[in-house]
């Protein structure tokens, strides 16, 4: 459910077998490891994933990943069978496959340097043994708060291969945090629409009379967490939206609990090098993509002013390292105007999540002020 599989779409329509030459390359990474063994990556066909056969290197088979344009945004030595869910974040296992092509057509001097530099070793073997794997061999993947281990295993179940790399978005993406930034609006505007989780509500606690609270989780500090709100009908839990609770009820708008609304969201986006970008989404965008990357969302109002409310979401990625910071001006009759609200939003993409400094230079967590 993460970033490669935004841009995903059938490489030839069902059935046919004819060659289509990919035109051009997600990054410049890909681009640059494509050339040093052929200039134009033939795609000769497809499985019901996206991902397409890209002909043969060193007696393996070569995978890509490609748009309905032919651009390719995935590119590397086959180590997975994408018929089943290994319940890892796909673009992790693009990265495995992709570093093992890195690996393969690099000078071995230049190899020792790129891994030392991206923090990537092994545990047991050498790039080498990487070329006795296969999208059959048995393999686990295990990750801490910095780090991800990989094992490969043999029939009996010992390691042949023991692979740990870190918890870093652009080299998992294999790409620089500009090249990441300049694709954020496709990447919100492309992903599919996820529904509501239909669980049964559980776990609730009441907080006043008639309305219930669920929070699991705050992000450092208790002001700024997951929480929601319910109201209680009858023997039934309804997710509070209302003008007498309207910071329960922005709280809920932004974790996405709340049907049937779809605000338009002005975003105004930091990028890299000073600069920034506006565009305009939607709520149900936004949170369709939040979901589909498996986002964890965290919300705090900041401010309650005459005009509406001033707030912050953070968007978590404990897969790949990373937070997106958004400040938004939510109006004050966001709840009866549904179809007149427009979210102002301040957007900075990608931040990483070791880097907690970088975080709060941007953002610190005032007492919330009421400006009347």
């Amino acid at each position: 459910m993460m970033i490669r599989k935004l841009f995903i779409a059938v490489c030839l329509i069902a059935g046919l077998s004819s060659s289509v030459r990919a035109q051009s390359y997600q990054s410049t990474l890909l681009k640059r490891i494509a050339q040093l063994v052929n200039p134009v990556i033939r795609i000769d066909s497809t499985d019901s994933f996206g991902y397409c056969q890209a002909g043969r290197f060193r007696g393996h088979d070569l995978v890509a990943l490609c748009d309905a344009e032919n651009n390719v945004l995935h590119l590397g030595l086959k180590l997975f069978n994408r018929q089943y869910d290994f319940g890892v974040n796909p673009s992790v296992l693009d990265f495995l496959e992709r570093y093992y092509f890195e690996l393969a057509v690099e000078k071995e001097v230049n190899r020792n340097t790129k891994m030392a530099d991206d923090k990537v070793f092994f545990r047991k073997g050498k790039p080498v043994d990487l070329l006795n794997i296969t999208d059959t061999t048995a393999f686990s993947i295990t990750t801490s708060e910095r780090f991800y281990e990989v094992k490969w295993m043999d029939n009996s179940g010992l390691p042949l291969v023991e692979l740990v790399f870190p918890v870093q978005y652009d080299l998992i993406y294999g790409m620089n945090q500009s090249e990441i930034q300049n694709l954020m609006k496709s990447f919100i505007r492309q992903a599919p629409t996820v529904p509501l989780d239909g669980k049964k509500v559980g776990g609730l606690t009441e907080i006043t009379s008639g309305i219930y609270s669920i929070s699991k989780n705050h992000y450092y500090i208790e002001s700024l967490n997951d929480a929601v709100y319910y109201r209680k009908k009858k023997n039934e839990y309804i997710p509070l939206f209302e003008n007498q609770h309207k910071d329960y009820s922005a709280a809920n708008l932004m974790m996405g609990i709340i049907p049937d609304v779809d605000y338009r969201m002005v975003v105004t986006q930091s990028k890299y090098g000073l600069k920034s970008i506006q565009y305009t989404i939607t709520l149900q965008q936004w949170l369709n993509y939040c979901r589909y990357q498996n986002l964890h969302l965290y919300f705090s109002v900041e401010e309650e002013r005459e005009d509406g409310l001033a707030a912050v979401v953070i968007a978590h990625s404990e897969e790949l390292g990373y937070n997106h910071l958004l400040s938004i001006i939510i109006p004050d009759k966001f709840v009866e105007n549904k179809d007149e609200t427009v979210l102002k939003v301040k957007m900075t993409s990608f931040i990483p999540t070791h880097n907690i400094k970088d975080l709060y230079q941007q953002y610190s967590v005032k007492k919330r002020k009421t400006i009347k």
